[in-house]
């Protein structure tokens, strides 16, 4: 059930953000991951297939937040974010610098796409291309202002409920984000050569 469900999940982010054909290989991708496959065959039940909901769900719902400019969405996203940092405290920090990032990249593609249609009269020199990229920062800003406002109040929430269920410090996206590195690079270095002695919950 949690698989089926998971994999719905990855079906309406293809859907969102192309259409349904796209949300259907977005599935069919999921759905052969060899970490998915082993939890399935073996019904392992930890916390990965609450993390990956919620992954979903959180994504799914930035997107709608930001394609429909909706706050119910923006509140189910943010929402979803939260859970995601109950289930994993560690590894949700990774959404917000995803969200975040992908923000940035749009900003920046619509802001060259749009610097590329301005005509700088020749002769004006610099003062005639800097008042032309001002003029176009600007607006791309604000005709996405909305947009970017949901993006931070989807982190705002999702950071509010971390630190109502976990803590303050859980909260801090770049210490937490730091220290996950950390350990993952601590768990390679140990498994270089010998078995990995940071044991799973199931060997447990």
């Amino acid at each position: 059930v949690s698989q089926c469900c998971r994999s719905r999940g990855f079906f309406f982010i293809g859907k969102e953000v192309l259409d349904e054909k796209a949300g259907l290989v977005a599935a069919f991708i999921f759905s052969f991951s060899g970490t998915t496959i082993v939890r399935t065959m073996y019904a392992y039940s930890d916390s990965d297939g609450a993390i990956l909901l919620f992954f979903a769900l959180t994504v799914l719902f930035t997107f709608r937040a930001w394609n429909t400019k909706s706050y119910k969405y923006a509140g189910l996203a943010g929402l979803s974010l939260g859970l995601a940092g109950f289930a994993s405290p560690s590894s949700y920090v990774f959404l917000p610098i995803l969200l975040i990032g992908s923000a940035f990249l749009y900003f920046i593609n619509k802001f060259a796409k749009e610097l590329g249609k301005k005509e700088i009269p020749l002769g004006e020199g610099h003062p005639a291309i800097k008042k032309n990229i001002l003029k176009t920062f600007s607006s791309v800003i604000k005709e996405d202002s909305r947009s970017y406002l949901l993006l931070l109040l989807i982190i705002a929430i999702g950071l509010v409920f971390v630190v109502v269920v976990e803590s303050p410090k859980h909260a801090n996206i770049a210490e937490t984000a730091l220290n996950l590195l950390q350990l993952k690079a601590g768990e390679r270095g140990v498994a270089v050569g010998s078995r990995n002695v940071f044991l799973t919950v199931q060997e447990l």
